[in-house]
């Protein structure tokens, strides 16, 4: 009988020690181990950007703030995005002290309820339940539920919330805006009426929509020289549900210049719901913006401006244009542009300026999908406008630039002046998967390559992404204006995934398309026509 080998005794050696430790376990009542349970997959960790800026909006009436946004991106980081989720996430809000505080009654919760969660406009039924329920102690708790809960949010909505596709809060639904029953102190009668009225009205004169009051445009509403038209009680941006509202009508020809509203010289627009009706009345029209300021002296403000069929949600226009305005106000309005796109056409900025002195401030600005802002050139003249204080967000759905100073195209060569023109101390940022392909666009050689033109002395300072973040190509191009001055701008740059510009900050200064005061170590680059290719 041969002895085992040194190797083979200290193995079963080991086996020993082994079955000695499993019997004083099973001795002791434990046993061996049994293998971990299978984990279930993990949460989608997607943050729905879409859905966190449209529920700030439609919801409370403004656009989300840098800490709002953090928490929701926190928020959904940590638990994932699920119906479930969705669903928690969006009765914090509608049942939390902020919506509270703003003491809706019972029609305008029925419009933000259906506006941030389904996406759409109340159905009279659905105005009529929430106006039924809200009879009883806690029954607001249950109405929110009672959609939260509904077969059309669980299986339409929430799944295109936490589509990893798709950032943008699903599909705006084509329902056109009902009646959900007017104020007692106002205007309610129909647009010829409503014309008449402001006809009517003296310089310094004021025409007051009922609050809740629907007018339906069919060509553009004209607000005439000195004259303001508001809703009765002046309610500000956040109390939107209660403005009176004009609402597009009907589709105008394709490319026919036509907006919602008019203003005159020195008339006023003023705590008014102005849409533009692309939810529905779908295929885009390049030329229909929705608020035209035609007037010198004209100001919007406090007012709500969303659903853009055409190419701006409020143009201030200049002779090149049609229009006479040399200065203009716009300041403290909330623009959105859920229903545009980024592609294929349907791309509409949120304010786009060719009058000479514009001061447009304190505007909030979500999914514009062209520019958020845009300050155009003066033919014979200078553009000085003023954009400060503003907040561009592409949450949803991406844009071209956050800001830009545009001279346009097939002008021959020459060289448009932008001394006194300044963009400052705007907060910009976009979502995890949205982007701008430029952030700051100081010229617009991207766009139109070697046939757009030169501009001179545009200045952009100060502007910043804060504790955020854009997703951009540049945070910033130098290309298309000559002696201008780019600094102290803060911005916080994440790659996009495809791109068809070089990758930035620019300053195409070798082939003369970019010179001045340009800090932030651009490269010496050209982006000519690079925009285009992704249209």
């Amino acid at each position: 009988m041969s002895r085992p080998s040194p190797r083979t005794a200290i193995g079963l050696a080991i086996l020993a020690l082994l079955a000695a430790v499993a019997a004083v376990l099973v001795l002791r009542g434990r046993g061996p181990e049994a293998p971990p349970p299978e984990q279930p997959p993990p949460a989608n960790r997607i943050v729905p950007d879409g859905f966190v800026a449209r529920l700030s909006t439609e919801a409370l009436g403004q656009a989300p703030d840098q800490r709002a946004w953090e928490a929701a991106t926190s928020y959904f980081q940590e638990h994932g995005c699920t119906t479930a989720t969705v669903q928690e996430y969006a009765r914090r809000i509608y049942t939390g002290d902020e919506y509270a505080g703003l003491d809706l009654g019972a029609p305008e919760r029925a419009i933000t309820l259906y506006a941030g969660l389904l996406a759409r406009e109340p159905d009279k039924s659905g105005v009529d339940h929430v106006v039924s329920a809200l009879g009883g102690a806690g029954a607001w708790k249950g109405v929110v539920d009672s959609i939260l809960s509904s077969a059309e949010f669980t299986t339409r909505i929430a799944p295109a919330i936490c589509d990893a596709a798709s950032p943008a809060y699903g599909a705006v639904a084509p329902t056109a805006p009902v009646d959900v029953g007017a104020g007692d102190r106002g205007f309610t009668g129909d647009q010829a009426a409503l014309q008449a009225a402001l006809d009517a009205a003296p310089p310094g004169g004021t025409v007051s929509l009922a609050p809740r009051a629907v007018v339906r445009i069919s060509s553009p509403l004209v607000i005439p020289r000195g004259v303001t038209l508001t809703t009765t009680g002046d309610p500000a941006v956040t109390h939107y549900a209660s403005m009176g509202r004009l609402v597009r009508g009907g589709a105008p020809p394709n490319e026919t210049e036509s907006s919602v509203v008019d203003l005159g010289p020195d008339a006023t627009l003023s705590h008014v719901w102005v849409s533009g009706g692309r939810s529905w009345l779908g295929q885009p029209v390049r030329a229909a913006v929705t608020v035209r300021l035609r007037g010198d002296g004209g100001t919007v403000e406090s007012s709500k401006i969303a659903d853009p069929l055409g190419g701006s949600g409020l143009f201030v226009s200049s002779s090149r244009y049609g229009g006479d305005c040399t200065k203009a106000t716009v300041r403290g309005n909330l623009i959105t542009g859920y229903s545009s796109d980024h592609r294929g056409g349907g791309w509409a900025d949120g304010i786009s300026v060719a009058c000479a002195r514009t001061e447009v401030t304190d505007n909030a600005i979500v999914d514009a999908t062209d520019v958020g802002i845009v300050l155009y050139r003066v033919d014979g003249g200078t553009q000085e406008s003023v954009v400060e204080h503003n907040r561009i967000i592409a949450a949803g759905r991406s844009a071209f630039a956050a800001l830009a100073a545009d001279p346009l195209m097939h002008g021959d060569g020459a060289e448009f002046s932008f001394r006194g023109a300044s963009v400052r101390d705007n907060e910009l940022w976009t979502g995890s998967r949205t982007h701008f392909d430029i952030g700051l666009a100081v010229g617009t050689h991207a766009w139109f390559g070697d046939i757009s033109d030169k501009g001179t002395g545009a200045s952009f300072t100060g502007n910043t992404t804060g504790s955020l973040s854009i997703r951009t190509t540049n945070a910033f191009a130098v290309d298309g204006m000559l002696d201008t001055t780019v600094r102290g701008n803060t911005l916080n740059a994440l790659p996009m995934e495809k791109t068809a510009c070089p990758v930035g900050p620019s300053a195409s200064r070798s082939d003369g398309w970019a010179s001045g005061t340009i800090e932030g170590s651009p490269k010496d680059q050209s982006l000519a026509g690079c925009i285009p290719l992704e249209r």
